[in-house]
């Protein structure tokens, strides 16, 4: 029986063949053999006291007037420093903590939106 429609002068691609059953590495010596290393994370560590018990995580977009994106590398921290320094009372000495998104102890409590018409 032919599978091609009427007019199809396209011939069939043959099937792929099945994929290929995978298991993992073995591991002889789990923690035991091998290389010691030194291995540097970037992590700290920091307490925390007096929260509401939750961490905040906010999108930050600082744009120019026309509306296009501030692209300057450690400009947006720079602004969002300032920010914390000009609104320090509304913000109930909140801390921002930054690591290519903003994050806050606490919920933020105003908007810092402009729209110009």
């Amino acid at each position: 029986m032919d599978n091609r429609s009427k007019g199809d002068s396209s011939e069939l691609l043959p099937l792929p063949p099945p994929p290929q059953k995978r298991v993992p590495m073995a591991r002889p010596g789990l923690a035991k053999r091998g290389q010691s290393i030194t291995l540097l994370v970037n992590h700290f560590k920091f307490r925390v006291s007096k929260t509401d018990g939750f961490f905040y995580q906010y999108s930050v977009a600082i744009k120019y007037e026309d509306g296009s994106p501030v692209e300057v590398k450690g400009l947006g921290r720079k602004i969002l420093d300032r920010v914390q320094e000009t609104y320090a009372i509304e913000l109930v000495h909140k801390k921002f903590a930054y690591d290519d998104i903003y994050q806050c102890s606490g919920a933020l409590a105003f908007c810092l939106i402009s729209q110009h018409h």
